[in-house]
């Protein structure tokens, strides 16, 4: 009884864990369905061919990222379905050994009756008192075989409710196996499709693509080196994309902001603060100057092209408190020294985005 109650709480935290699955299955699917859609939308546009790389070679990641969640469903379901097996043989053994037990209550019965055995035991009382005992008794022993046949019908109850669900679990199994196999199908489609596209591709947007793929590469590693960092900070932990913040340049005014990174013109020497509360999670010399990523909470402010900073790796620092200086860099177009930083924000939640401008308020 102990292993099958142990059993029924680890299969409440799998279900939980086959739930959170499922709502992670979902997300792929519909990034892999919106990636199908714009692939199909450059199949027959020569001069998009390099885009229809660039998406292909993206749905295949992001496909691999599918089959890898639908693996993880596949484990867990497993483990659901041992868990199932487990409890209803488990309570299969248990109506068995009831049912014999009641089928030797029976017997012995049977036996004490036809051989008057409980007409000699209440009659050999030793007086009324002993007498009325004994039939205490043998009523006893009677409501034990109505107890018992009661158990043997709450139990087989059981065994058909685990076998019901087990048949469903396998079920569920079954089908997430069926998706394993059809994105295998897929992906080696989208492979083939890939490579079929590289082919009608020039050496210079080979190289191209080469290059931004290496880029993107180094790119996700530095974020999963960045998430690392800030795991479990729990400092500024408050900030959100609906918190209004100041510009981080002292007296600085706000440039055009390009895939979430906002330029932050000042003057020379103007000092670079922190937008919020938090902990400085990262120092980073580029070149001659600074990048400086601070966390708020699981949230993270970059400040880029600082000529020099003040703060140091796990320091805490507190909203407007200075973290540098702002550095030049030469535009040229105009062939003149500007004075600016690049700040970014990022969240571990890939679905969220800030909209900077609103942030800042002007």
């Amino acid at each position: 009884m102990i292993s099958i109650l142990a059993s029924a709480a680890a299969s409440a935290q799998n279900d939980k864990k086959i739930e959170a699955q499922r709502k992670v299955i979902a997300d792929l699917e519909r990034k892999v369905a919106a990636e199908e859609k714009n692939i199909s939308k450059l199949k027959n546009d020569r001069s998009s061919a390099q885009e229809r790389v660039n998406r292909l070679s993206r749905q295949i990641e992001a496909r691999n990222d599918l089959l890898q969640a639908n693996e993880q469903q596949s484990r867990l379901l497993q483990n659901d379905v041992d868990r199932a097996n487990f409890k209803a043989d488990s309570l299969a053994r248990l109506l068995e050994h009831q049912r014999r037990n009641y089928a030797e209550m029976v017997r012995e019965s049977y036996r004490n009756y036809r051989n008057d055995n409980y007409i000699s035991f209440i009659f050999s009382s030793d007086g009324f008192l002993d007498m009325a005992r004994r039939i205490a008794l043998l009523r006893e022993v009677a409501a034990k075989r109505t107890s018992q046949i009661e158990n043997i019908r709450v139990t087989a109850g059981k065994v058909e409710l685990h076998r019901a669900e087990l048949a469903r679990q396998k079920a569920s199994l079954d089908s997430v196996k069926r998706k394993i196999n059809n994105e295998k199908a897929k992906m080696q489609q989208d492979v083939k499709n890939a490579k079929s596209a590289v082919q009608q591709l020039s050496s210079r947007e080979k190289q191209a693509i080469k290059q931004k793929a290496e880029k993107e590469r180094q790119l996700s590693l530095a974020r999963n080196e960045l998430q690392k960092l800030i795991k479990g900070n729990k400092v500024g932990n408050s900030f959100s994309k609906a918190s209004k913040i100041d510009l981080p340049v002292e007296g600085g005014s706000r440039g055009k902001i390009v895939n979430g990174v906002c330029e932050i013109n000042g003057k020379p020497n103007a000092a670079v603060k922190s937008v919020y509360d938090g902990k400085v999670v990262a120092v980073k010399p580029a070149g001659n100057r600074y990048e400086v990523y601070i966390a708020h909470g699981e949230r993270v402010s970059s400040y880029s092209n600082l000529s020099a900073v003040t703060v140091k790796v796990n320091q805490t620092v507190k909203r407007n408190e200075r973290i540098g200086t702002i550095g030049s860099w030469v535009n040229p177009l105009k062939s003149e020294p500007e004075y600016k930083i690049l700040f970014q924000l990022q969240s571990p939640n890939s679905n969220e985005s800030f909209n900077l401008a609103a942030m800042f308020g002007k």
